[in-house]
C-alpha cells in the first residue's frame, strides 16, 4: 500500500475492487496513517474493508514482489524466506521472517539469492525466471542443477526454465517482460 495510496490511488481502488472479497488481503505499510488513509479511501469508494489487514514494516521500497514473503500453498500455507541481497536494504530481508510470526505462518528458510520478481509459477509445479537466478548464486557454490534441486525442495517446482533477461534492463528480473 505504502506507494499506491501515496502516488497511485486509484490503482488501489482497483485492485481492491477486482478482488471483491474473494480472497483476504494483507497491507504492507510504513506509517501509521497508511491504515486509516486507506479504509477511508476504500469505503468512499463504497469497497468493503472488513477482509483486509494491515502490516507495518519499515519497507524502503515498494517493491514488495521483490524481497517479500513468497507463499506457498499445500497442505498447509507456509512462506519461503529467500536471501534478498541487495546492499542498504537489509531491513527489507528481515520481513518475511516477522510477517510469518505476525500471522502465526510456518516459515522455511531457502538457499538461495534472489529477487521475488525474477520468480513467476503457474501453481502446478512449474517455475521460470530469468538466467539472473544462476547469476546470483554461483558465487554461493549453486550451479544449475543445484538451483533446480533448491526450488523442488523449498518451493515445490517439478519443474524450472530460466531464459536470458532483457538486455540494458538492469533488475534482471523476468517480471520486467513476462
Amino acid at each position: 500500500v505504502n506507494e499506491l495510496i501515496e502516488y497511485h490511488p486509484e490503482t488501489l481502488v482497483a485492485i481492491v475492487a477486482a478482488l471483491d472479497g474473494d480472497t483476504g488481503i494483507i497491507a504492507l505499510i510504513s506509517q501509521a496513517d497508511q491504515e486509516q488513509r486507506t479504509l477511508d479511501l476504500l469505503r468512499g469508494r463504497g469497497i468493503a474493508t472488513d477482509g483486509i489487514r494491515f502490516f507495518m514494516w519499515p519497507a524502503e521500497s515498494m517493491w514488495v514482489q521483490d524481497f517479500g514473503p513468497q507463499q506457498v500453498i499445500g497442505d498447509e500455507v507456509r512462506i519461503v524466506d529467500f536471501e534478498y541481497d541487495v546492499s542498504g536494504r537489509g531491513i527489507e530481508n528481515q520481513l518475511p521472517m516477522a510477517f510469518a510470526a505476525t500471522f502465526g505462518m510456518k516459515i522455511s528458510h531457502c538457499n538461495l539469492s534472489m529477487e521475488g520478481g525474477n520468480m513467476l509459477s503457474n501453481g502446478r509445479g512449474f517455475c521460470i525466471s530469468t538466467s539472473t537466478i544462476i547469476d546470483q548464486n554461483t558465487t554461493r557454490g549453486h550451479d544449475v542443477q543445484a538451483i533446480g534441486r533448491i526450488l523442488h525442495a523449498d518451493f515445490g517446482f517439478d519443474r524450472w526454465s530460466h531464459v536470458l533477461p532483457l538486455a540494458g534492463e538492469p533488475t534482471g528480473h523476468l517480471d520486467m517482460f513476462l
